[in-house]
Parts: structure tokens; C-alpha cells; sequence
């Protein structure tokens, strides 16, 4: 619920106001109220609202008066002024301070509700385009105490196709970017809720909501979910994971990470599900017969059975629902016992965990799993013949890869159509390029992008960031916004500040 302090010194204005908010039968809560602004100050420090409603002229301290001291004390609550006909000038200057809208006395319902919604709109780009990635990995509190009471929530973590587990990357390189907006229409259609609140996780390929409980929805999430699950697959075309538990504003901050922990320990490979409960961790089983078998085939170079005995393998996890860190952990074991049997230490330099992760983040299905295991079982020996990635020195792929990104800045380019490009496997594409430059491709063609940007802003100051965000082939301007500050620590707003005063 939305957060309002009243402050009016006509105690029936003051009720008629509250009973107005009351009437909108909205997610408004009244957390306090004043008669002057010296009586406000401190309640409304106590009480967080995220909307403060305060008439102009009011004995002690008035309501521009008490706006000031707001900023002065770096409280963030949108103000709304409340004034008469006959102070509409003096209203109208008081847009200067920073307030967000102006109600005419009498208050009419029908100007409330729009005042409100278009406030509601505001705090929503205020507080929705949060990235929890800080927070994730830091010491950041998570606060949505503002615009969400401490009732009960639903809080959804949501992972598309594969989790990444590398905190030196935010960008998964099979799913990309993901917009937030269309995950919240999906769920808005569905979810007969006032509030959903939609937030990137800490990876392109995570979002999480948040959905104030009423009685209507209490203890219904497996309803709407079973019919919300395949429209985000149809969508977005990538599995879906969700784990959901109940949470409070207060405690945000631990919940996330422990919904985040929970839903990577739930995903299935090439499976959509959702779940309040942690799946059981299946008892490692014995793969002595498969390990002899697929080193018999990889001598023999037979990489057709190679990959119809790994799909079977994978499938078979699949129907067990056998969660993705167990299925990573039984590869490794696999990859590691080939290594020995084949006395090879590392391929291209890197240890088997990374490059089982590595398959696994690109892969959204056991066949695509079995295809990219099957090339890493290829490249054990010098078998490898049937494309370029035996034929390609790994500086050779890496400039040809450098180049390509500088000819196609303007565009958005995936990992597959880089991977077509070249005539190589995203998984092999990953793994060189990873090896030279100790980036993923992706993070790197992003962060040519932005030092480009930079370039940008310094020459072309007058130019807007959403024609900058266009030019450089970014969805949004909000994603571009996100990576900016994601790569240089901070906002292009706030780059284009800095330039302009060190001119």
C-alpha cells in the first residue's frame, strides 16, 4: 500500500480530505496527520510516507515552509500542495520546490484519484528501475518501505532459461536483456492486484515481483501462476524457474537473496516450474558405465553416440527433475574422470567448473545441453575436424571478434548471431574469448558500447540519452541507463553533469 501523510489545519478539511482517500478504495494507507508543519516534521520522519498532501498556509509552519526542510533533510516523499482559488499564483511558484502536483479547494474526487495515480506513476520510476545488483553482492539495504506498508507480500523470484553464478558479468548470453514492463503486464492480467512491483534481479535473465497480499489473493499464487507459467515461456521462449514465498517490507532486503538461493537451487534444465518449497537434493549416483562408455566412443571418435548417450543421460534427469546445480556437479565429475583418462589438465586453460557453467548458461534444452557437452568431449582429443574450431588460432578468432563488434556498435548483436558469424559454437566462441580477454564476449561488446557513449556525451552534450541509447542499439534507455552506470559506477546523467562542469 501506498504510504500518504495529511497536513491541514481545518480539522473538517482534514477529514473530508481522508475520507476522499478512503472513498478511492485504492492501495492508499493514511500513516499520519498534522495540523502545521512543525507538528508534520517529525511524524512524517517516523512514518516514511511516499506521498506528503499539505495545505500552503498554515499557522507556525507553513507548507512551502515544511517542503524546504523536507529536501533540507533529504526526505524523499513526493509533496503534493492542497491550496484556494485565491492562492493559485502562490501555488504555481511552489512547483519550483519540487512539488509534484496541486490540488484546488474544494478537492474534487475525480482531480484526487488522477493527482494520486499520477504520483503512484512517479514513484514507480522512482523506485522500479532499482537494480538489486548492489545489494545482491554488497551490503546495500533493499528499502521499499515508502510505497509498500509492512503488510504480507508475495515475493516471486523469476529465472529465465539458466542461472549464472559469476558476479563479474550481469549479462546472460543466451537470454539478454529482458524488459521488466512486459513481465509486469503478464502478471497484471492475471493477478487481479491494485500494486505489482517489478525489479531486475541481479542478472539480464532475473526479475522479481512483489505483490501485496489481500484476502482475495492470499494463499492463491499456484492458481494464477499455472496459467501465468506458459504465457512467459511462449513470450520470452526461454524456460521459466520461479520460487515464491511471503515477505514483509522490512525484511526485503534477506528475503531476496534467500528467494534468489532458493530458485537457482530449483532450476531444472530445459524445464518451467514454479515452487514455495525447496526441491530435494537426489543422492549422486554412479556414472562408472557412461564414463567408460563415452571414452570408448571418444577414442573411436563416434560423436554421434556420444551425444545420443548424453541426451539420454539428460533426459533422464529431466524426468527425475533433477535440480541444475546436481546435474552441474555430475558433469564436472564426468568432464574431470575424461581428463584424467585422457591426461589432459585443462581445455583452453580453463578447469572443468567453469566450462560445465559455461555449457550450462547456453544451454535451454537436453539437446542443447548433450550437443555443447559433446563438443567439449570433441575437444579432449585432436578428433575435432568438422568446423572452424580446430582450424582458427584463438588470437585470430578473438580480432576477428574485436572487429566485427567495432563494424556493428549501432547494433544488437546476440551470442548466436556472432556464433553464426564466425561458424563456431557460442560454447567454444565463450570459452577463447573468455581465455584472451577474461570477459564474456557480450561483457566486452557492452563495454565498448558505453566507452562510446562516453565519447558521445563529451562531444555532443546537447544530445539526449535516449538518442544516444538508440544509436547504440539498446532497447531502452532505462537498459542503457543500467549498463552505463553498471560499467563506469555511474549514471550518464550524471556523466554529462561532470563533463559540463569540469568545461
Amino acid at each position: 500500500m501506498i504510504k500518504i501523510f495529511l497536513v491541514e489545519d481545518e480539522v473538517f478539511a482534514l477529514k473530508t480530505l481522508h475520507r476522499k482517500i478512503t472513498d478511492l478504495n485504492q492501495d492508499y494507507e493514511i500513516v499520519g496527520t498534522a495540523t502545521d508543519g512543525t507538528e508534520a516534521l517529525p511524524k512524517i520522519q517516523a512514518t516514511h510516507p511516499a506521498i506528503v498532501i499539505t495545505d500552503i498556509r498554515m499557522s507556525d509552519m507553513d507548507g512551502l515552509t515544511l517542503i524546504e526542510n523536507m529536501k533540507k533533510m533529504h526526505i524523499d516523499a513526493l509533496p503534493v500542495i492542497v491550496s484556494g482559488y485565491q492562492e493559485f499564483e502562490y501555488a504555481k511558484q511552489a512547483m519550483k520546490l519540487g512539488v509534484e502536483d496541486y490540488l484546488l479547494k474544494p478537492v474534487e474526487l475525480s482531480e484526487l484519484d488522477k493527482c494520486l495515480r499520477q504520483c503512484l506513476m512517479r514513484l514507480e520510476s522512482r523506485y522500479l528501475p532499482k537494480n538489486i545488483y548492489s545489494f545482491l553482492i554488497g551490503n546495500e539495504a533493499f528499502n521499499l518501505e515508502p510505497i509498500i506498508s509492512d503488510g504480507p507480500l508475495t515475493l516471486l523470484y523469476l529465472i529465465f532459461s539458466n542461472p549464472l553464478n559469476h558476479t563479474d558479468t550481469m549479462f546472460h548470453p543466451n537470454t539478454g536483456y529482458l524488459p521488466g514492463e512486459k513481465v509486469k503486464e503478464i502478471f497484471k492480467k492475471e493477478v487481479k492486484a491494485a500494486s505489482i512491483f517489478c525489479f531486475d534481479g541481479i542478472y539480464s535473465n532475473e526479475k522479481v515481483l512483489l505483490i501485496p497480499q489481500t484476502d482475495h489473493l492470499k494463499a492463491k499464487e499456484d492458481m494464477y501462476l499455472e496459467k501465468i507459467l506458459p504465457i512467459l515461456v511462449q513470450e520470452f521462449s526461454f524456460p521459466v524457474t520461479i520460487y515464491y514465498m511471503e515477505s514483509r517490507a522490512k525484511s526485503l532486503t534477506y528475503d531476496i537473496r534467500t528467494a534468489r538461493k532458493c530458485c537457482t537451487r530449483n532450476v531444472i534444465p530445459g524445464t518451467s516450474g514454479y515452487n514455495h518449497k525447496l526441491l530435494e537434493d537426489p543422492a549422486p549416483e554412479d556414472l562408472s558405465g557412461m564414463i567408460e562408455l563415452l571414452s570408448l566412443l571418444i577414442r573411436q571418435e563416434d560423436y554421434k553416440l556420444i551425444y545420443s548417450n548424453l541426451l539420454r543421460l539428460l533426459k533422464r534427469w529431466q524426468t527425475e527433475k533433477r535440480p541444475i546445480l546436481s546435474c552441474q556437479s555430475e558433469l564436472v565429475f564426468i568432464l574431470n574422470s575424461l581428463k584424467r583418462s585422457f591426461q589432459v589438465k585443462k581445455i583452453a586453460g580453463l578447469d572443468s567448473t567453469f566450462l560445465v557453467e559455461n555449457i550450462l548458461c547456453f544451454s535451454s534444452s537436453p539437446k542443447e545441453l548433450a550437443c555443447d557437452f559433446t563438443q567439449l568431449m570433441a575437444d579432449l582429443t585432436s578428433g575435432n575436424k568438422g568446423s572452424n574450431e580446430s582450424t582458427i588460432s584463438g588470437e585470430e578468432l578473438v580480432r576477428r571478434i574485436d572487429m566485427y563488434f567495432q563494424n556493428h556498435l549501432s547494433s544488437s548483436i546476440t551470442l548466436q548471431m556472432l556464433a553464426d558469424e564466425l561458424n563456431v559454437s557460442k560454447v567454444y566462441l565463450c570459452r577463447v574469448f573468455k581465455k584472451y580477454k577474461n570477459v564474456t564476449p557480450m561483457d566486452y561488446f557492452n563495454r565498448m558500447k558505453i566507452h562510446h557513449a562516453c565519447e558521445l556525451i563529451r562531444e555532443f552534450p546537447s544530445l539526449q540519452l535516449a538518442e544516444i541509447s538508440d544509436k547504440l542499439g539498446f532497447n531502452d534507455v532505462y537498459y542503457f541507463s543500467k549498463v552505463f552506470k553498471r560499467i563506469t559506477g555511474i549514471a550518464p546523467s550524471s556523466y554529462r553533469k561532470e563533463n559540463r562542469n569540469s568545461d
